[in-house]
């Protein structure tokens, strides 16, 4: 005899929990991304740390004279639906008992944009290179768009996102120079990337369980070597 079930695990037990939104989210895995990257100086010599990164310009942007980052989300969408929800089987709990697991509504895409201000055109160049750098990976990571041709990305973990992931790709760079800026000592360039990732909602999940009845009067053939036609 079975002895008492386990209580079912709360929603709010639930370890994969959702504090930001989405495309928020993507922003903030691009912040952490420039944050913690090292980039090598002008002419390969030493080497340039960003100060910091915002999701959006301080009030007062010149007390950081750089070099610092902006990432400004775009507009995002829904680029393909679904009738119904997918359960992703790897975040099923507890697993094969009444739970929840995340399920995806369909795929999302958004466009962000990068700004970087440096105190120089040669400090602005390197850590060019060092950000194109950072959406370029083995073959195994490329983005494929049929109708654009392939293009490199990186995946990134989005923990305030249900502990998911995004996938990024650089899609161009344009140098900002003016002769206001140039008198300032502030040289920007601006990055457009492109981010996508999975739509997803926690829901219940309920076993599948497989009842087979047994009629007492029918005959059962054993036919091992599989000679009986049908």
């Amino acid at each position: 005899m079975d002895g008492p079930k386990p209580p079912m695990l709360r929603k709010e037990e639930f370890s994969r929990q959702q504090s930001m939104g989405l495309r928020e989210s993507m922003a903030a895995a691009l912040v952490r991304l420039l944050q913690s990257t090292t980039f090598i100086g002008p002419l390969g010599r030493g080497v340039i740390k960003l100060e910091t990164a915002f999701m959006e310009w301080p009030s007062y942007p010149d007390e950081y004279m750089g070099p610092a980052a902006c990432v400004l989300p775009g507009e995002g969408k829904d680029v393909e639906g679904r009738l119904l929800p997918n359960l992703l089987e790897d975040t099923w709990e507890p697993k094969g008992q009444p739970g929840w697991g995340l399920y995806v509504l369909g795929e999302y895409e958004s466009e962000f944009t990068i700004r970087v201000r440096a105190a120089s055109a040669v400090e602005r160049d390197a850590i060019i290179a060092g950000v194109e750098q950072l959406f370029v990976q083995d073959p195994g990571q490329m983005l494929i768009a049929p109708d654009k041709g392939n293009r490199y990305g990186t995946l990134l973990d989005l923990p305030e996102y249900f502990q998911s992931q995004a996938r990024f790709g650089l899609k161009s760079t344009t140098v900002l120079d003016d002769e206001e800026s140039a008198m300032r000592e502030q040289r920007e360039v601006a990055f457009i990337v492109s981010g996508q990732a999975k739509k997803l909602r926690v829901g219940l999940v309920q076993p599948f369980t497989l009842k087979i009845k047994v009629d007492p009067d029918a005959t059962y053939i054993v036919d091992p070597d599989n000679q009986l036609e049908d």
